[in-house]
Formats: structure tokens, C-alpha cells, sequence
């Protein structure tokens, strides 16, 4: 019989610690590649730090040689993007500067990059919205299946559903008397 679901925030700091402790693991039997475009990846960053909500990102605990990892079912593309964020991989536009996240923010990922710098001039987003960033809770499902069930959930969530249409999105944005 499996554990039950722990449904809690997880904040970006934690996020980061599984990272940088070999916590999260990527199952490539079932998990596709990287699709995310640049763009995709700083509008989500946008959304955290502006405190939107976001999907569950959905991990299966398992414990391997006396440690535990989390295997990622669902959320690859948002943990690669907040990831991508911290290492420097890209800057984001938020409250009305352009710049890269402030190691400092996280320990751990300062610890991690202490080795390596930014060219002069890239800019740091400030301080204040790196920790507010640091703070962040995203909301993290742990469940405890075994292999078979969880490439079971895998394709239940990614094989259902509809993607809104560009019209169903222009009609989602327009709120007046004529529509």
C-alpha cells in the first residue's frame, strides 16, 4: 500500500537544496526533452515573483541507497526554468529593471556558484526581489508509487485535457458588453 499524497508548498530555496543535492531525478523513460523556449521560461519566472499561481509540480519519493530522490512525474519544463533562473542561465524584466538572479539569495546556491561571476555588465535583479524569489512557495505533490504506476499517473496527466484555443484565450481577455 502506498504512502498518501503530501500536498505543501515548497519554496524555491528547497527547491534549490534538492538540486544541488543530487535530490531530483529525471526518469528518461517517459520524461521528454527540454521544450520551454526562452520566453516561456522568463514568463514563468515572471509569474513567481509576481506571486501567480502556478500548477503542482508532481514528484515520486524514492528511496535509493539509504537516500532519498525525488523523481519528477510532472513540472520538468517549470523546475528546469526556475533552475536555469538561479544558475544565471538568463535575466528576467521585473519592476522595471532587467537583471539576472542574486546568488546571494540562497545559500546554497551561492555555496554551489562561488566559483563563477557574471560579466561586469550584466545587472542583478535587487536583492529584496531575489529573497522575496528565494521565498516563494510552489505547490509540490510527493506521492510513493512504484514504476509502474507512476508511468501510469505520467500519461494520465500529460494524455488528457484540451489546450485552449488562441481564440478561447482572446475571449478569456476581453471582458465588456459586446462580448
Amino acid at each position: 500500500m502506498s504512502k498518501p499524497l503530501d500536498v505543501k508548498g515548497k519554496t524555491i530555496s528547497q527547491i534549490a537544496r534538492w538540486y544541488f543535492d543530487n535530490q531530483l531525478y529525471v526518469n528518461r523513460t517517459y520524461q521528454r526533452k527540454l521544450v520551454w523556449s526562452l520566453d516561456e521560461k522568463k514568463l514563468f519566472i515572471d509569474s513567481l515573483l509576481s506571486r501567480f499561481p502556478t500548477p503542482s509540480i508532481i514528484l515520486n519519493e524514492v528511496d535509493k541507497n539509504e537516500m532519498r530522490h525525488y523523481e519528477i512525474i510532472d513540472g520538468m519544463q517549470r523546475l528546469d526554468a526556475i533552475l536555469s533562473f538561479l544558475l544565471g542561465n538568463f535575466p528576467v524584466d521585473y519592476n522595471g529593471s532587467c537583471g539576472y538572479f542574486d546568488k546571494s539569495a540562497i545559500a546554497v546556491v551561492q555555496k554551489e556558484l562561488q566559483n563563477t561571476t557574471l560579466p561586469p555588465e550584466y545587472e542583478l535583479l535587487s536583492l529584496n526581489d531575489c529573497l522575496d524569489f528565494a521565498d516563494v512557495e510552489i505547490p509540490v505533490v510527493i506521492c510513493n508509487q512504484d514504476e509502474h504506476n507512476i508511468t501510469d499517473i505520467f500519461c494520465r496527466i500529460n494524455s488528457s485535457g484540451k489546450k485552449l484555443s488562441l481564440h478561447d484565450l482572446r475571449q478569456a481577455s476581453v471582458i465588456n458588453d459586446f462580448s
